[in-house]
């Protein structure tokens, strides 16, 4: 009897954790994203869902939809992109046999491309700092697939410069003149 209620008990949490992904991907798809937030970081704290490629892609979708979105759901849009990208890197790890492999490139070249967006947006508003960092991710996103992104790379050193940030603004323009960038 105390292993049927263990088991019982073990099956039930299993079920409410799922539940949790199928309800953030329904509250992404109602636009209410700070429910889907809520229930897809409970979802990747458990041991089994946080296990499964789907959790992960579906936090990508989330957070990159929080980017996009003009309402505040206490993540910056900066953090939500560099969300958006660990999620999509960690769905890839765990899609071991490459059945999502297209929905997760797509999800890392259209965080990929925000991060771009985001860091002009940002350095034409003279944050030098968050401009850096979204350049940053977005050569990090393009290498992740097998790119090299020189204009995101010399932008992060102008970023750089512009922030005082000269260590990471020789390191990027070092970058960028090994590619053969002529900017």
């Amino acid at each position: 009897k105390i292993l049927s209620i263990l088991f019982l008990g073990a099956s039930i949490a299993v079920v409410a954790q799922s539940a949790k992904v199928v309800s953030a991907y329904n509250a992404l798809n109602a636009g209410e994203y700070g429910k889907a937030i809520e229930n897809i970081d409970m979802a990747i704290n458990d041991a089994k869902t946080g296990a499964k490629e789907k959790t992960w892609r579906y936090r990508g979708d989330i957070y990159y939809a929080v980017a996009q979105s003009t309402e505040d759901f206490g993540v910056s849009k900066a953090d939500a992109v560099s969300k958006s990208l660990e999620s999509y890197l960690k769905a890839k790890e765990l899609d071991t046999k490459g059945n999502y492999e297209d929905k997760i490139l797509n999800g890392i070249a259209l965080t990929q491309n925000l991060a771009l967006n985001l860091g002009i947006q940002a350095y034409n508003e003279n944050e030098f700092g968050t401009s850096r960092d979204m350049f940053l991710l977005a050569a990090e996103a393009a290498e992740k697939v097998g790119v090299t992104d020189t204009l995101a790379i010399y932008n992060a050193g102008l970023a750089a410069e512009q922030a005082e940030d000269y260590e990471v603004a020789i390191t990027q323009y070092y970058r960028a003149a090994e590619t053969g960038y002529n900017g």
